[in-house]
């Protein structure tokens, strides 16, 4: 019997070495895992169950984290700078319930003082204080001091106005320095946007081929910059005008139409500024054409429809008035993320170009 098993295999030549293959194999992977837990048994180590991740547990090894770690930023931001915003954000919307909620009675015209100033002048220091709060907070480019002395110069300067020619026309000054206050802080929130790599569109324009049209664009670039220039001093110049027509006795259709004055020529200008740098200098690699010219158009005459209906309908005119004001915070608000995002444009194509010549 013995006899006859060896000859098989003999005359079985293949079958043979499968079977020693896979004696081999086995051995080899006994070997391993015997070596393996060798090498756990003499180091000592053994597996340990992963931690339970518990508020104690982050307490007791939160000393081990590197300083860098993104455990310790929210929103791009230190967690307590992050936090502290958000107190002071509720702070400030508490603030503004408690200052502009109580409407008084309209006074009759010639009247030294009126609510409704009160409550612009109230709504215009909150909005700067707040603002200012962000950008210290947000950006690095716009320093606590250039921030500090832009907006309390603005402050300052409605201040005197207001002493020197009237209440009206200082009311008019305080809401301009809001204007451009908001585009600081869209100005800063790029910036952050940026730098924590949430906004691509001055990367995405670097690497853009530009067609035949918008290589004309970038070659009469200047020509629309003096026009439009012009154009916003004209502009300007009207709106100041109608402003100062209206010096006199305070009443309330004073203040509607100052307000709606100031609004709806400082909207224009900024959306005829905004056009243009999309257009022409960003490319639509931002917002598209049909948006900017189309969408954001229809979308301020539709609120500038409902801030006068709003005036029109209620006694109160605070409602209205805030939505007068609120469509160029937001026009100048875009126009400052705009420049924002062409001056990182900027920025980068200088060092491309440094880059390349070296």
């Amino acid at each position: 019997m013995t006899v006859t098993t060896v000859v098989e295999e003999t005359n079985n030549p293949a079958a043979t070495a499968v079977k020693v293959e896979e004696k081999t194999a086995a051995a080899t992977t006994t070997t391993t895992t015997t070596t393996q837990v060798d090498k756990k048994t003499t180091s000592g180590e053994e597996e340990k169950p992963k931690p339970v991740v518990t508020y104690r547990y982050i307490c007791e090894n939160i000393h081990r984290l590197d300083r860098n770690d993104p455990f310790f930023f929210t929103w791009g931001m230190r967690n307590e700078t992050a936090y502290a915003m958000c107190l002071l954000s509720l702070l400030y919307a508490v603030l503004s319930l408690c200052l502009l909620l109580p409407w008084q009675p309209i006074p009759t015209e010639g009247d030294g003082d009126h609510p409704l100033i009160n409550s612009i002048w109230t709504f215009s220091l909150l909005a700067l204080s707040y603002m200012f709060c962000w950008i210290i907070s947000l950006s690095e480019a716009i320093t606590k001091l250039v921030a500090f002395t832009s907006i309390t110069y603005g402050i300052l300067m409605a201040f005197a106005v207001a002493h020197l020619l009237g209440r009206v026309v200082g009311m008019a000054v305080i809401v301009i320095a809001v204007l451009y206050t908001t585009g600081m802080f869209a100005h800063a929130i790029a910036e952050h946007r940026q730098h924590t790599g949430s906004d691509t569109a001055a990367d995405a324009l670097l690497t853009k081929k530009l067609t035949t049209e918008q290589m004309q664009r970038e070659e009469l670039r200047r020509l629309p910059f003096i026009v439009l220039g012009a154009y916003s001093l004209f502009v300007f110049g009207c709106t100041a005008w109608l402003v100062f027509t209206e010096m006199g006795s305070i009443s309330t259709a004073t203040v509607i139409i100052v307000l709606a004055e100031v609004s709806i020529g400082t909207c224009f200008i900024s959306y005829l500024w905004s056009i243009l740098l999309s257009v022409g200098l960003l490319h639509d690699t931002f917002v598209s054409h049909d948006t900017i010219v189309f969408k954001a158009g229809s979308y301020s005459i539709a609120l500038y429809f409902l801030a006068f209906l709003l005036i029109a309908m209620f006694e109160s005119k605070l409602l209205g008035l805030s939505v007068l004001l609120l469509i160029p915070m937001a026009m100048a608000g875009f126009l400052g993320y705009l420049v924002a995002v062409y001056s990182h444009y900027k920025s980068l194509r200088d060092k491309l170009d440094i880059n390349n010549l070296k």
